[in-house]
């Protein structure tokens, strides 16, 4: 059986959720749209195909807000942990689309197709999974301070 495309847009707006926790707040909800859009686009494309051409151009924005991800990440956190985990990022990425491990297709066609390739679903879950998994340690400093300051609001 397929897994749902909306489970895939939950793991996408988990992913930006913790992602936008190392962004100042005013760019939260952007980010937060983004990730739907993004997920939107990569997981209805048959039923948006119109809008799933532009979902290979969404990749690389993705990836530059990663990196700025890193980037407030590096400036409070132990540097060894955050460029092991951009280390382990970019080896993730490089795998799964070298490999053709469930990385997103390069066009709208294609990944219309995939969407209903049992193996690429199955693959492309693992791909999720394996992204959240190696961004989740530069994350938690951030989940962690956002949490302490929604507590000591209430108290």
């Amino acid at each position: 059986m397929l897994c749902p495309p909306i489970a895939f847009l939950m793991t996408h707006i988990g992913f930006v959720g913790m992602l936008a926790m190392s962004y100042p707040s005013k760019y939260r909800a952007a980010l937060l749209a983004f990730g739907v859009v993004q997920g939107i686009i990569e997981h209805y494309a048959d039923v948006f195909p119109s809008i799933a051409a532009i979902g290979p151009f969404l990749i690389p924005v993705a990836i530059g807000l990663l990196g700025v991800h890193y980037y407030f990440a590096a400036k409070i956190m132990d540097k060894k942990v955050v460029y092991t985990g951009l280390a382990a990022y970019i080896f993730v990425l490089f795998l799964f689309k070298g490999m053709e491990w469930g990385f997103p297709k390069d066009t709208a066609a294609e990944q219309i197709e995939a969407l209903v390739d049992e193996d690429y679903v199955m693959k492309h879950f693992i791909f999720h999974v394996v992204l959240i998994g190696v961004l989740t340690p530069t994350c938690i400093p951030f989940i962690k301070k956002e949490l302490e300051g929604k507590t000591a609001k209430m108290n």
